[in-house]
């Protein structure tokens, strides 16, 4: 398959406007050429310029978000399972040997995980993108076309609800 620079070009453009990132754009439209090489026998080769191509393209790009949401779900449950056994591990003793700072940090991440636990599937979703995958707000709202604001005002509230859990829990252990 001979690709001219022109279909070159509208295929990165619409990438871009996919994921709004250079690099990332450029790994789409490979992944999307490579898809059409191995299943050459089954597209036509004159596929680039249908609007086919673009769906491909689209659906690649959001089975590739899938995987990482995938991924980093695994491992933070991994992780989790993880901090749970070092906590049912953990004697009075142990405690006492700890700095105080590896037990401030320990809770949080407690907290964190509690209260990732108890969000909905939207605000996962949305707190994988912006504090796992550090992607910001406004390319989250480009990419999924929701409104910016709705996105900060989420995103504010994930915040506030992990802040809030943790002081509930430091105001819970300064009555005991």
């Amino acid at each position: 398959m001979t690709l001219t620079q022109k279909e070159w070009n509208k295929l990165y453009a619409y990438a871009r406007i996919i994921n709004g990132d250079e690099d990332e754009a450029k790994d789409l439209v490979q992944n999307f050429l490579l898809f059409l090489l191995e299943n050459e026998d089954k597209y036509p080769k004159d596929s680039i310029n249908n609007s086919w191509c673009f769906k491909t393209m689209k659906n690649i790009f959001l089975l590739e978000i899938q995987k990482n949401n995938r991924q980093f779900r695994k491992n933070f449950y991994e992780d989790y399972f993880h901090l749970n056994q070092q906590n049912e591990l953990t004697t009075i003793d142990e405690i006492n040997e700890m700095k105080e700072e590896d037990l401030e940090k320990q809770e949080k991440l407690n907290t964190i995980s509690e209260t990732y636990d108890e969000l909905k599937t939207y605000d996962k979703q949305l707190y994988f993108l912006h504090f796992i995958k550090g992607m910001s707000q406004r390319k989250i709202a480009k990419e999924t076309d929701i409104q910016l604001i709705q996105i900060h005002y989420r995103v504010k509230k994930i915040k506030d609800k992990i802040k809030d859990n943790f002081n509930n829990k430091q105001n819970g252990k300064e009555k005991n």
